[in-house]
């Protein structure tokens, strides 16, 4: 295993003892590390490159497992997935191909819901954005709890039934 691992390691074995699959968590664990750190390249790319547009003090980027979605854009070539892979390849050593994906799973609002013009839909990002904070801030020791556990399988579990 490798020395920047062992962390990793050393913590499932200690929260897991009685588990059988200790490899099994451990290796996930692991692979979540490096998806991260390709996330985190992924997005440094495309920020430096100028396609993730800032928003309030966010940037419009949306994180989704694996991947990321970004905002429609034509200039995202394969010229540009390439360099985007070459340069994700040197900054963490993993030749990982890149695609456009499309995206198939179209939210459909109820009929009920009509949005007439920007301000419309700034108050709905408002009116949502305001119930987030306010989970936030209720259930802010659950969220705490599972960050110091790093975020384990019982404790996000634990935290989204309470949420959900």
């Amino acid at each position: 295993m490798l020395d920047e691992y062992k962390d990793i390691k050393n913590f499932v074995e200690k929260t897991y003892k009685d588990d059988n699959n200790v490899t099994g968590k451990t290796f996930s664990r692991i692979l979540q590390v490096i998806e991260n750190d390709l996330l985190e390249t992924y997005v440094g790319f495309l920020n430096d490159k100028g396609f993730i547009p800032k928003y309030n003090d966010g940037y419009e980027v949306a994180l989704i497992f694996d991947r990321l979605q970004l905002r429609l854009n034509d200039g995202i070539t394969d010229e540009l997935l390439n360099g985007w892979r070459l340069y994700t390849l040197d900054k963490t050593g993993y030749d990982i191909e890149l695609k456009v994906k499309p995206f198939d799973g179209q939210l459909d609002l109820p009929e009920n819901v009509n949005i007439n013009d920007e301000d419309d839909l700034t108050a709905l990002i408002d009116k949502y954005e305001f119930g987030l904070n306010t989970y936030i801030e209720t259930l802010k020791t659950e969220i705490n709890d599972s960050l110091s556990t790093d975020g384990s399988h019982a404790s996000v579990s634990t935290t989204t039934q309470k949420i959900l």
